[in-house]
């Protein structure tokens, strides 16, 4: 054996002796808090399911709650390390003396459409004047964004019954059996309906630009022991945030994981109207301050908060990669 020859067989033999004496990489668990089980969070699961998590040592324990503001509760009480919200959270909390950051955005239009059933005779808000209107939670998007339309419509929010029914899901199936006159609705749930042509659409919000999800993190965070990990955890979504728009196929795939009882033609038909026909997706995850200082000037008008907050206060820059 020549001598070069030799030394190639002992390099691999020291690598391969390496590899099986080497630990596999240590997973660092972080618990996530989701509102609901909703295509708005799709970056998190491709970030899950395509493994960008597991390539920068990250193991998600994702817990699925009763609308945003529970799952925001759940990251102030210390219960989950991330929570998906709404990126004004931080905004409102902060007047109340909560320090939470935007981490990632997800989406960057409004994902949300209020919708009445087909047989209803309602064309316009106006006509629902009395009627119930179903919405996630009181304070999630579905419900911030119904009583600001009210009032740009020159209505109060008085005029309706808004009724907070904890998911996407129990919103649907309200409105299928009649307790509710009409719905603050968004995909997979206004897909359905709308292939069974169940719903007949009043508005739609979606051509809106409105930071909308996010991915949020508590501010003591910022500068802490798991900052290198929330840095990581952003890398991940951003990324799955490119894969959203870039491989339809892939997203397919970890859509049916997801939503396993959703015909998969109807299933593709709603990645194609939220990233190709209507985008509601942020493209890179990240929060723009031209976009930050229009959610304030929303809130502001619409009473929300007393007073604008600042970028850098809200929005974790230093840990986008």
């Amino acid at each position: 054996m020549s001598l070069s020859r030799c030394f190639k067989w002992v390099l691999s033999a020291a690598t391969l002796v390496l590899m099986l004496s080497t630990p596999a990489l240590a997973q660092t668990k972080v618990k996530v808090a989701e509102g609901s089980r909703s295509f708005t969070a799709m970056p998190l699961y491709i970030a899950i399911d395509a493994g960008y998590f597991a390539e920068k040592g990250i193991s998600v324990d994702l817990v699925t709650m009763k609308g945003g503001p529970a799952a925001a509760n759940a990251l102030i009480s210390g219960d989950v390390d991330v929570a998906v919200s709404l990126a004004e959270t931080p905004i409102k909390m902060r007047e109340v003396g909560k320090d939470l950051r935007v981490l990632a955005l997800m989406q960057d239009r409004n994902p949300c459409v209020l919708v009445v059933p087909t047989a209803s005779k309602a064309t316009k808000l106006s006509d629902l004047k009395g009627k119930k209107i179903g919405v996630t939670a009181t304070g999630s998007l579905t419900d911030l964004v119904a009583r600001a339309y009210i009032r740009a419509q020159g209505l109060q929010d008085s005029d309706f019954e808004i009724i907070g029914l904890g998911s996407g899901a129990t919103v649907t199936t309200a409105l299928e059996r009649g307790q509710i006159d009409a719905a603050m609705t968004f995909t997979p749930f206004l897909t359905k309906m709308q292939s069974e042509k169940t719903v007949r659409v009043i508005y739609d919000f979606r051509k809106e630009i409105y930071p909308g999800q996010a991915a949020l993190i508590r501010g003591t965070d910022v500068g802490g022991p798991l900052e290198p990990v929330l840095r990581n955890f952003a890398w991940a979504l951003m990324k799955a945030s490119r894969t959203l728009r870039e491989d339809r196929a892939l997203v397919s795939k970890i859509a049916r994981n997801y939503f396993p009882d959703m015909n998969p033609q109807l299933l593709d038909s709603m990645i194609v109207a939220e990233t190709v026909e209507t985008p509601v997706f942020s493209r890179d995850g990240k929060l723009t301050r031209a976009d930050f200082d229009g959610l304030n000037e929303f809130l502001l008008k619409n009473k929300l908060i007393s007073k604008a907050e600042k970028y850098d206060d809200i929005v974790a820059t230093r840990l986008w990669p």
